[in-house]
């Protein structure tokens, strides 16, 4: 009857210990599920802020682009409207 009184204990202790052992797990489980979710949120602001700088610099690169040539493509367009070649080639030439 003793042995199986300390039996009873030992398995009494085994049974609490894996209680606390089920809670630490569980708590290790929703600090890492939190912490997972925090890790997200800042990446997902660091995209938005990185993004948000890419932009801007793509933007400004195409303004001084733009700065740069303008005057280039304003030329090329007038030369092609209005400095038409009125002369007649001459393949054409033979047949008039």
């Amino acid at each position: 009857m003793a042995q199986n009184k300390g039996s009873n204990v030992l398995i009494q202790q085994l049974l609490k210990a894996e209680e606390e052992a089920d809670l630490v797990i569980k708590k290790a489980k929703d600090v890492r599920a939190k912490m997972l979710k925090e890790a997200e949120a800042t990446a997902t602001e660091e995209l938005k802020i990185f993004r948000a700088k890419e932009k801007e610099h793509e933007i400004k690169r195409y303004k001084d682009l733009f700065k740069k040539n303008k005057d280039q493509v304003a030329q090329f367009i007038y030369d092609k409207v209005f400095k038409v070649d009125i002369d007649i080639p001459d393949c054409v030439q033979k047949y008039m």
